[in-house]
Order: structure tokens, then sequence, then C-alpha cells
């Protein structure tokens, strides 16, 4: 059977086989024994060629598809079952060997189907530009299209089957890939990576992938196209639904494999701070956080506390550190960070990707090490000094006591001075050092449970150290025993130069109080210098007396006296440190607002200024509470107070509405003369003590915006009205007239209300009053002109026509005739020289204007009075003018002997005429034979009305004409409404 685009390439020679059958069919009988075997023999040679013809396009046809399904058995990727992963690179080569021997065979089929098709054409023998054998071709091309989307179909399905999580775990499907991941530098990297990183090249999982696809679509470029002979399939395979979605789904499992990565990225980064971190300074936050010394909790003795005696008998006890609890947590979760590192399980498979993660497990467990051997080295050295340190001292103690003994040598100063400083360190650290043996065992044995061991000669050292600090205790007290009488006397001698050491410290602290004053007198000079100098001089004689009082209570202390408290040298060193905390402040304040003295007036920033002495003032505040009774203190927060007062005078100065009237007022409230210059600057500012008229300047400021709001708004009305135009009709040859101005009015209204509002504002406008009072007059006139100049003009409009041109009302009012005409060429007049010039300030403030359109309106009035009285007259003659504007009233007055032109307003007056039958004589109107409804009902009168003499005579004449032929027309009505069934049968009387 014939496909539908085959049958027009065979419809020659199928019309052919027709007309060749068609005798068999129509004319020739089995009885028509000569005719038949010639008949046969032509009909089998035409469908013998027609049957030939048609099996080698069909054949041809077929052996296309079939190359076609060649190509879709299998898939260009192609995996071994139960394949072991490989290295990207090593499956990326089996994988081009295979795919260069596939796309060479392709390009052989494709080749083979460009002579299949050519064969076609050439049994066909039909013209390849011709209309059927394109359709023909394009019909193979859609063929060609979908094989090519089979076969890649092929290949995209199977990438998915060996990418799909699911159908790997249900399959029990080996990973494609090994892939390791390492740490480099600071980040955690899988090698290959999946995208390419900044800064590096090489192989990509996601470069391999699109390789592939690449590699797939290749497929489609291995023949010419069949209908052009060039170019290839590649964009209609591209464009097809089909292979989009498919290169959706392998995007999306590459994309859901390398967010499975990532989450397993997470399980090392969680511990990035090992390589991220600097050691050395996390294990010093470490120290400082919590830190103690190694006995806590010790009452002090002699006035001094647990690391005070270890200073005094030179054992170095080391920093303070944080608890041994403390140590042993972060030990503890570096092993055990370490266990779970080590137990990690590697490779894993994650769906199509093995990962081997030996290589960051090794790094990470090193760097845990690392950390570990930081808290447990620092524990050990730790340990190792402080048992050195108390051996050394207690052997230092046993050497002191003897012997040769003090006792022995009474003549010996030296030896018994030496003698009891030993006495006094055993005495000093009986309880300390006891105290300090268990927290040096319990740092042993944590070491020792973390499998850190301590050397023996330490250990051993540590375990004798209690038993030899009692025999050195007892026998530091028989020494004391044997030397109490010549420690007797040398106290007496001690006693007596405490005395008067005493005496020297009274003295001092009196000098100290005298000398080292805490007044302002430098800070207003600006005497910096001399203030720190005695400042300097008092704390070193401060120092060298409280050295000689530390000397006399190291002696009480050493002769087991009692303590003396030399109170004024203390008292003395924090007065010192308190007044140089003060001036130091003092300096800073007055250096920096000296600083600001040579700013020029417009560089000025005073928001910064503000800020900066809002700082200064809250670090004056927070001075210590023993300074603020001091004269130098309270200056200071004057200082700062005043400029927190002046500074915002000085922003508000600053304000752009400040004239020099206004700084002319400020130099009368201040009382200061200044130049506002180019050199005005911010000291003479302060030299006018804006602190002292902060409500005078905030007035003069608030005035000076206030005074620059008028004059801004007198501004815009000046400029308004100044270029205010208004424009001319010059329509008329004779009188050109004023324009619209509802504009203008409005906008008069609106400044003629601001000009009102500046002139209540009192003082405020002392400084424009001419002005303004100018332009209230100017907007005043202008005002009255306009309304007098609109209703005039509007009057004029109105009644020239009626008094200018007509003859009914010339005649009937001569004298108001003749007064409007004077008040007519004054106006033309008037309105000539106006409308040389558009503004219309210049125009209505000329002079004599208002008086002579008051003159002008006036006149008009009085004629306009006059016609009214008039028309009254006439609208008694005639009740129904009433009925009529005035205008139209004018218009029938002035037309009453025109009664074609009267008739234009009977509807006005009649409610049921619309206009007359003139038809009896068209030309004059004079005659009427009959009147039309504003429904267009004519009705004919039985008696003509002769319109002629005064209009509204012949009106009353025409109303009263109109009730009698009504009446007529109504009897006749009634009279043939009674016979009408009669006479005419009812519907041919309506009719």
């Amino acid at each position: 059977e014939l496909l539908p685009v085959e049958e027009p390439l065979l419809e020659d020679r199928i019309v052919k086989m027709d007309l060749a059958l068609a005798p068999g069919l129509t004319e020739l009988r089995w009885r028509s024994e000569d005719c038949v075997p010639e008949f046969i023999e032509h009909a089998m040679k035409i469908i013998s060629d027609v049957s030939g013809v048609v099996d080698i396009m069909k054949g041809n046809l077929r052996k296309i598809c079939s190359i076609l399904s060649s190509w879709c058995k299998e898939s260009i990727l192609e995996r071994k079952r139960g394949a072991k992963p490989l290295l990207v690179e090593e499956f990326d080569l089996v994988h081009k060997s295979r795919f260069q021997v596939r796309i060479m065979h392709m390009g052989e089929g494709g080749r083979e189907i460009h002579r299949y098709l050519k064969d076609s054409s050439e049994s066909l023998k039909v013209s390849k530009v011709s209309a059927p054998w394109k359709a023909y071709v394009d019909f193979v091309n859609n063929i060609i299209i979908e094989g090519f989307v089979s076969a890649i179909a092929v290949s995209l399905q199977y990438l998915c089957e060996i990418l799909d999580p699911l159908i790997i775990a249900r399959h029990e499907m080996l990973p494609v890939f090994d892939v390791k991941i390492e740490l480099s530098g600071s980040e955690i990297i899988f090698d290959p990576p999946f995208s390419e990183r900044e800064g590096s090249s090489g192989i990509t999982l996601r470069g391999i992938v699109d390789s592939w696809l690449k590699d797939f679509f290749a497929m489609a470029t291995v023949m010419y196209r069949l209908d052009s002979n060039m170019g290839d399939y590649l964009n209609e395979i591209k464009e097809h639904f089909q292979m989009q979605c498919l290169l959706a789904l392998v995007s999306e499992l590459v994309d859901n494999t390398e967010l499975k990565c990532m989450e397993y990225r997470e399980t090392f980064m969680e511990h990035s701070f090992l390589w991220m971190d600097s050691v050395d300074k996390a294990f010093d936050r470490f120290l400082s956080e919590d830190a103690n010394d190694l006995v806590k909790d010790f009452a002090e003795e002699e006035g001094m506390g647990f690391r005070a005696i270890m200073d005094r008998i030179n054992v170095d006890i080391g920093p303070p550190i944080p608890p041994l609890e403390r140590f042993d947590i972060e030990i503890t979760r570096f092993e055990k960070m370490k266990q779970d590192l080590s137990s990690l399980k590697t490779p894993t498979d994650i769906h199509w990707l093995r990962i081997n993660a030996q290589p960051v497990k090794i790094t990470l467990v090193n760097f845990a090490e690392k950390w570990e051997e930081k808290f447990t080295g620092f524990l050990k050295t730790f340990v190792d000094e402080r048992i050195a340190s108390l051996i050394r001292f207690i052997n230092g103690v046993k050497v002191g006591l003897g012997p040769p003994c003090a006792a022995d040598n009474p003549d010996d100063e030296r030896l018994l001075y030496a003698t009891m400083t030993h006495i006094r360190d055993v005495k000093l650290a009986m309880n300390a050092m006891r105290k300090l043996f268990q927290p040096i065992r319990d740092q042993v044995l944590l070491l020792k449970q973390h499998r850190v061991q301590v050397s023996d000669q330490r250990l051993a050292e540590l375990e004798q150290a209690p038993a030899q600090w009692s025999e050195v205790i007892r026998a530091a007290f028989n020494v004391k025993e044997k030397i109490l009488p010549l420690q007797s006397q040398e106290m007496v001698k001690i006693r007596a130069k405490i005395e008067g050491f005493r005496e020297d410290v009274q003295a001092f602290r009196a000098e100290f109080l005298m000398q080292c004053s805490n007044g302002s007198d430098n800070a207003i000079s600006g005497d910096y210098d001399l203030s720190y100098n005695t400042i300097d001089e008092f704390y070193e004689r401060t120092c060298e007396i409280r050295t000689r009082a530390d000397k006399f209570n190291d002696l009480e202390l050493l002769f087991d006296m009692s303590m003396s408290d030399y109170l004024p040298i203390r008292e003395c060193m924090d007065d010192l440190m308190h007044l140089k905390t003060l001036w130091d402040m003092v300096v800073l304040i007055r250096e920096t607002f000296s600083n600001w003295y040579g700013i020029l007036w417009d560089k000025i920033d005073t928001e910064r200024m503000m800020q900066t002495v809002k700082e200064l003032g809250l670090q004056v505040k927070v001075l210590p509470k023993a300074v603020r009774h001091w004269e130098l203190y309270t200056w200071l927060v004057d200082e700062v107070k005043n400029m927190q007062t002046a500074l915002p005078l000085v922003n508000d100065l600053h304000s752009e509405t400040m004239r020099d009237r206004h700084w002319a007022m400020l130099m009368v409230v201040t009382k200061k003369n200044f130049d506002k210059g180019p050199d005005f600057c911010f000291r003479d500012l302060l030299e006018l003590e804006l602190h002292h008229f902060a409500d005078d300047v905030s007035e003069i400021v608030d005035q000076s915006g206030k005074e620059a709001k008028i004059e801004k708004k007198l501004n815009n009305i000046k400029s308004t009205w100044s270029s205010m135009t208004v424009s001319f009709d010059c329509s008329r040859e004779d009188c050109p007239l004023l324009e619209d101005s509802t504009e203008i009015l409005e906008q008069l209204e609106a400044d003629s209300l601001e000009m009102l509002s500046m002139t209540s504002q009192g003082r405020f406008i002392e400084f424009c009053k001419a002005t303004v009072d100018e332009w209230s007059e100017k907007l005043r006139t202008v005002d009255v002109v306009l309304q007098v100049w609109r209703k005039f003009q509007t009057n004029w409009c109105r009644l020239e026509p009626i008094f200018m041109q007509s003859d009914d009302i010339r005649s009937q009012l001569p004298d108001d005739s003749k007064r409007f005409e004077q008040m007519d060429n004054q106006f033309k007049e008037l309105m000539g020289e106006a409308s040389h010039s558009e503004l219309i300030v210049e125009i209505c403030c000329a002079e004599g204007r208002e008086e002579a359109l008051r003159h002008i309106h006036e006149g008009i009035e009085t004629c306009e009075r006059s016609l009214n009285e008039y028309l009254e007259q006439k609208k008694k003659a005639f009740p129904r003018f009433y009925f009529v504007a005035n205008q139209a009233l004018l218009d029938i007055l002035s037309n009453g002997n025109r009664p074609l032109k009267v008739a234009d307003y009977l509807g006005d007056m009649f409610d049921g005429v619309k206009t007359l039958d003139f038809s009896k004589a068209p030309e004059t109107g004079k005659i009427a034979c009959g009147h039309i409804s504003k429904d267009t009902e004519k009705m004919a009168w039985v008696t003509d009305l002769s319109l002629d003499g005064a209009v509204e005579s012949y009106l009353v004449l025409l109303e009263e004409h109109l009730r009698l032929m009504l009446r007529e027309q109504l009897e006749l009505a009634r009279n043939a409404a009674d016979n009408w069934e009669m006479d005419k049968p009812r519907e041919k009387w309506l009719e």
C-alpha cells in the first residue's frame, strides 16, 4: 500500500496503468480471443514497471529504517555488569575508544542512507526540484530525525540508569567512578571536583558527564542532511521534547549526587576549625577565659594573697590557668574527635561515586592530635616547672637556716637578717605551700588519665615535697628560738627608724596638698606642661617614699612586728593617678576645641562637632568620683556644657536664611562687633559667648527663617505678576476684547490671601514692608479693575448691537443711545490703548485706568436701566414677552417689522406653536394663513391674519386669532365626530 507521500511520485505511472487496464474493464470480453493476449502483455509490462519502482522505493525505505534501528540497539556509553569503579581518566579513555568506533560505523550507515535515497530517485526518474520529491525527502528526513532521537535516547536512558540511585540500589550496581576527598589549602574538596574551581582547570565530574552528552549528540552529525546535502540534524535533535526531558533528568540526577556529596563533606567541614583557626591563638583565648591561680579561696595572711606570697618567697607558680575540668573537657573532646574520624567508613558509596576519604581522615586526625598535644604539652611543662620551683625553694630555705647559725654569730648582722628572711618566708608560706601540693598532684593525675607521663624524678620530688616542707618548718622554729634575744634588740632600733619615717610621710603629704593643686588656673592659661611637670615630680617623690615604706614593712614582717599602714602615701598616689587622668581629659578637650578654632565659617561641620562633644561629655561623666569635687573638674564640665550649648546655636546660625541684618542683630545682642568676612572662623563665634545668649540667638534664627519664607513668597508673587500676561481677542476689527481671565483671577485670589497673611506678620515684615505695601496695592488695583472690566465688557458686548444697530431702540431711547455711543467710543479708545501691552499689572495699574473704567461702566449701567424700563413696558403690552430672555426680546423688538425673524421665537412664547404658515407672503411674512405645532402638525386657518404695525400689537392679535381658529377647528371636529358612523366609517375617518 502506497503512503500518501509516495502516491504523487507514481501518479503518472498509475494513470498510465489505469489507462492500460481500462479496456479490460470496459471493452474486452473473454470471447475476444485475438485481443486478450496483447492486452495482457501490454498491461503486464506497465504494471511490472510500476511494481518494480515501488519495490525499489519500499525496499530502500526499509533498508534506511534498518540502519536507523541498528543504531538504537545499544548505548554508546557502555559499562560491563559488575565492573569495579574506575578512575575518571581510565573510564573516559575506554569510552572514547568505543565512541570513535561507533561513530565511524554510523558514518558509513549515513552514506548508505544517501545512496538508498539516490537509488529511489533514479528509479522514479523524478526531478529533484519537484514538489512531490521534496515532500518525499522531507518525509524521509523526519524518519532520520526520529531515528537519531531514538539512538540518542538509548544512550541517555542508559546514562540515567547508571546515575539513578534507585536503580543502582535495586540492581546492587557498583559505583562508576573512584573519587578522593581531601584537604586542599583551607577547603575540603573532591578530586576530581564536580565543577571547575576558580583559578584551576582539569577534569571535573560535570565536565565528564557533559562530554558524554556531547558524544551522544555528535551522532546527529555523522551524515549530511538529506534535504540540503549539507549541515546536520543537531539543532532539531536538541529542540526535540524527548531530548530536553532526558537532559533535564540527567542534570537532576547529577545535582542530587552533588548534594549528597556536599552533605557527606559537611561531616568533615564541621571540624574546619582544626585547620582554619590558629591553634596558638585559640589556646591563648582558652587560657584567658576563667583563669585562676592554682590555689583558690585562699585566706589572706599578713595582708597578702596566695600569688603575692609566692612572689614574695620567689616561688614561680606560673600564670593563672583555667580549671582542670576545662582542660579535661578539651583533651577528651580532641581524643573523641580522633576516634570518630578514625572510625569513619572509607571508602563510602554515594550513588554512582565511590568516595575515598582516607586522605582527609589522616589529615584531620593529625590536626586533632596537634590540638590535643597543645593542651597536654602545656600541662606537662606547667607541672614540671611548678615542681622544680617548689624544690628549689625548699632546698634554698634548708641551706639558709644553717649552719652557720646567727645565734652562734651575734655580731654578724647580715647573717641575722638572712636567717630572719628565711624564717619569714617559712612562716608566710606555711599554709600556702601545703595547699599548693594537691593542685599539682591533680594535674599529674589528669595527665596520667590521658596517657601523658611525667618523669619519674619529678614524681618522686612531688611525693617527698610535703615531708621536706614539714621538716623545714620545724627547723625554722628551732632557729627562731635560738635568735630570739638578737631579734628583740634589733626590733627596738627598727621602731625608732619607723617613727622618724612617719614624720617624713606627714610632711610630704602636707607639701603635696599645697603644691600639687587641682585648680583650673593652668587649664585656663593653657600651661599644661607646668601641671604635668608638677605631677611627674611628685610621682617620682611618691614612688621613692613608697619604696622606703615597703622596706620598713619588710622589716616589720621580717621581725614579726605589726605592719604599719602609710595611708598618706596611698592617698598621694591615688590623687596623682586621678589628677593625671583629669589633666589628660583637659588636654584632650582643649586641644580638640583648639583645632576647631581656625575652621572657616563655611567649613564648619557642626554635626560632627556635636557628636565629638557628646562623646567627650560621656568621657567626662565616667571620670572617678574622687575628682568631682575638684575645681578643675567643675571647670572642665562647664567648658563641655558651654560648647554643647554653643554648637547647636552655631548650627542654627548656618541657616541659609541668615542675612546681614540678622548678623547686625546678633552684634547688638552679644554687645560685640565682628566682621563676617572671608576670614570669619569658629574662634570668632566662640568669642561671642553664644552660650550666654541661647534664647536670643534662637529667636534671631527663627526670625530669619520666617522672614525668608515671607521674602520667598513675596519674590514669587513679584515674579509671577511681573510677567503675568493677559490676552486680547482681536477678531473684531474695531475693538480688541479682553479674553477669559478666570485663571488670572484664581491666581489673584490666592496671592491676595498671601499678601493679607504677610501684612499680619508684624515685625517679621519690617525689612520688606514697603514692598509688601506696594504689591498689596497693585494686586488690589488689579482685582478691582478686572472685576469692573469683566462686568463692563460683558454688558457692552450685550448692549452694543442693541444701541448701535437697532433702529427701534435708537428711536425709542434717543438720549440713552447717544450716551451709549459716547461710552462706546471711550471704551474702544481705552481697549486700543490697553491692547498695546500684555502685562496685566501694567495694564490695570495704568494712571487713570480704574477711574476711566468706572466712568464708562456707570454710563453703560444708566443705558441698561433705561433699556430695562423700556423692555418692561413692552412686556406689559404683551405679557408673553416674560417667557423670553431680555436678549431674545431685544432681538424680537429690533426685528418687529420682519415677522419671519420674529417667528423664530414663537416657540418660546407659545407652548403649542413652532412657527406660522407664511405661504401667502413668503418674502415679507406679512400674512399668516396657518400655524405649525412643535410636533410638525400643520393647521390651516379659515381666516388669514395680517402681521403689520408694532410687534407687540400684532402678537396680541395673533394670540386672539390662534384661539379663534382653534375653537372653530374643534367645533368642526366635534360635528364630524357625531356623524362618523353615518357619513364615513370610523376607520376611514381616522385616516
